[in-house]
């Protein structure tokens, strides 16, 4: 949906993303709702190509956390509510493994053998839609494509998430 700032340290006059993202991963499951509304009015309207997939799957959170909540679960509940579109946990994380503070190059790494398909979920033949509220570097993405298309045999993959981390490389001016 948009560019995320970590840290809140928008670039953005007013960045109302950035700060429901951050309360969001870090306050409370309540700004689900207003993300993934707007998740799934932007989903419906400028994405109409992305409404032909089956299942809505959200990507399991870093295992360590202390909330009471998944906040990539929470986001699938809402979208999956405005779209029509069933959602379910089809993966797992293997371990505990914290990704921030990590360059691009250690996340990848890190994230290998990161996720499994979750035992009991049949993923053969359908058309999944990944759902996480950031991308940072898309490793998480990844690797939970790959799981699900090698081997849950899923038919297609994409991915849909409420923010994009800012990338450096390329500014945008300052409102």
């Amino acid at each position: 949906m948009g560019i995320y700032f970590p840290d809140r340290k928008t670039l953005i006059k007013n960045d109302i993303l950035s700060q429901h993202l951050w309360w969001l991963k870090f306050d409370s499951a309540e700004w689900a709702e207003p993300i993934g509304t707007a998740m799934a009015l932007v989903l419906r309207k400028l994405h109409p190509e992305m409404m032909d997939y089956d299942l809505l799957v959200p990507i399991p959170p870093f295992k360590g956390s202390t909330k009471n909540y998944d906040h990539a679960e929470e986001l699938a509940k809402i979208v999956s509510h405005y779209v029509g579109k069933p959602w379910k946990r089809m993966l797992t994380k293997t371990r505990q493994e914290k990704q921030v503070g990590k360059t691009i190059d250690e996340r990848w790494s890190s994230s290998e053998d990161l996720f499994a398909q979750a035992q009991d979920i049949d993923a053969a033949g359908k058309s999944i839609l990944l759902i996480d509220d950031i991308c940072t570097t898309g490793s998480s993405l990844s690797r939970s494509a790959g799981i699900l298309s090698q081997q849950g045999k899923a038919r297609r993959i994409a991915a849909y998430v409420s923010g994009r981390d800012y990338d450096t490389k390329y500014p945008i001016a300052e409102s």
